[in-house]
């Protein structure tokens, strides 16, 4: 009976102080932001108008992605929760007409890294859920917004994430995809996300 009980004791200790261990440099809650460069593709028919407005001289183009998400944690070295990731792709000439396209995905995100310990080195990510294609304008005055059916969006990607004090500094590279109204729109993105 001595014996159990020790043996009771021993365990409910290593197993408490493996957990502990575990999670020494976690929080409960996790938000997520994130900013970078895109590189967006269209269906065909719309791929051709971005081309001809990318080489023409007077169009300035500015393209870049967000992320912005709430993680907590499902094991020590993964997280989900919440996601909102966008991509804008904006168009602008010396009037200040312009012509923007903005894709994003409303959905699940986890996080998980590759090493014991989290909020450091390599991690991948997967993202799923709702997407939508925004389009607004304003051309001499006439504004235009123009916003999709629902469609179902994904996101993969990793990179390399450095721990400085409970301040996350995740140096990432994704891939979006965007199906809706039987098109499908995507993009390449890279950039600097910080996980606090």
């Amino acid at each position: 009976m001595f014996f159990n009980a020790f043996v009771d004791i021993l365990t409910n200790y290593l197993f408490s102080q493996e957990f502990e261990d575990e999670y020494s440099n976690t929080e409960p809650l996790y938000i997520q932001l994130g900013l970078g460069y895109a590189n967006p593709s269209y269906p065909l028919f719309l791929q051709l108008i971005v081309d001809d407005l990318k080489n023409d001289d007077g169009i300035t183009k500015t393209s870049m992605y967000i992320d912005l998400g709430l993680y907590w944690h499902i094991a020590p070295q993964t997280i989900i929760g919440p996601n909102i990731n966008g991509v804008g792709d904006r168009f602008q000439d010396e009037d200040e007409n312009y012509f923007q396209m903005n894709q994003y995905i409303y959905g699940v995100s986890v996080m998980h890294y590759l090493i014991r310990s989290f909020g450091s080195g390599v991690f991948i990510r997967g993202d799923a859920g709702l997407a939508k294609v925004i389009s607004v304008s304003d051309i001499y005055g006439i504004e235009y917004n123009i916003t999709s059916d629902n469609g179902f969006g994904y996101l993969v990607g990793g990179g390399y994430s450095f721990d400085t004090d409970g301040t996350r500094i995740l140096l990432n590279i994704n891939y979006t995809s965007h199906s809706v109204e039987d098109y499908d729109y995507s993009s390449v993105n890279v950039g600097v996300n910080f996980l606090f």
